[in-house]
């Protein structure tokens, strides 16, 4: 009897601390999320390694990431390669390579951003298909505001709920509810 040894190629994992956006960014890349992104925008600029679409997308990834500004794209993104790889993306560009992209947009490259970005919300977002006539839209308002340190930006020193002279973020946070979240 003989023994077959079959070789099975190791597929490539890789450890992430956004794994939920790893499922996010796998099912946007299904269903062609960023197509209007590329068929509209088209930033005049010399591609090396990453095309200004790429860069955009990065930058993208790295604000549902958490990021608060370029420059942190390097500690979230740059490292996360699973999370660049369910986006679609081969890497993540330096912040400078980044910030360029952005200091490369000119008026109409904005212009045409906008207009892939309400392209999008218009295909995307259910509350603009929602039909008023057959039943109302319900809008659960969250005005509750958000303690934070004293440092943080945005942050001012006032009432925060039972709290009377607390720092924090005063926040105002819009669902649509009802049947369009899958709940009544």
């Amino acid at each position: 009897m003989s023994q077959h040894s079959t070789s099975v190629s190791p597929q490539k994992w890789h450890d992430s601390g956004h794994a939920s956006l790893c499922l996010l960014g796998n099912y946007l890349r299904q269903i062609g999320f960023f197509e209007p992104l590329e068929k509209r925008v088209h930033i005049q600029q010399k591609v090396l390694k990453y095309s200004s679409i790429q860069k955009l997308e990065m930058l993208f990834v790295g604000l549902l990431a958490g990021i608060k500004a370029v420059s942190h794209t390097g500690m979230t993104v740059r490292v996360d390669r699973a999370l660049t790889a369910t986006f679609g993306l081969p890497g993540c560009a330096d912040q400078s390579v980044l910030a360029d992209t952005l200091d490369a947009a000119q008026d109409t490259d904005v212009a045409d951003l906008q207009a892939a970005i309400a392209d999008l919300f218009a295909q995307y977002n259910r509350a603009c298909k929602h039909s008023i006539d057959q039943e109302l839209l319900v809008l659960d308002v969250d005005l509750s505001p958000l303690p934070a340190s004293t440092h943080a930006e945005g942050s001012e020193r006032g009432y925060l709920g039972r709290s009377r002279s607390r720092t924090g973020r005063k926040l105002v946070r819009v669902r649509a509810a009802g049947k369009l979240c899958g709940r009544r």
